[in-house]
């Protein structure tokens, strides 16, 4: 469901978590940001529309 949902993006977004949860000493604070203010948007945008189709 991931994949279909987030296409060739779903690596990505995993590898980001996995950077912030396991190295969140030596994570770059530019990059997230600029994820969070990019990313996140189209990201929730995408969960609120899996979200509302669920039966």
């Amino acid at each position: 469901m991931r994949s279909d949902a987030f296409g060739e993006d779903w690596p990505l977004i995993c590898a980001t978590r996995n950077r912030i949860a396991d190295g969140y000493a030596f994570i770059d604070r530019a990059m997230i940001a600029a994820t969070i203010d990019r990313d996140l948007p189209g990201f929730e945008s995408t969960i609120r529309r899996l979200h509302d189709e669920q039966p």
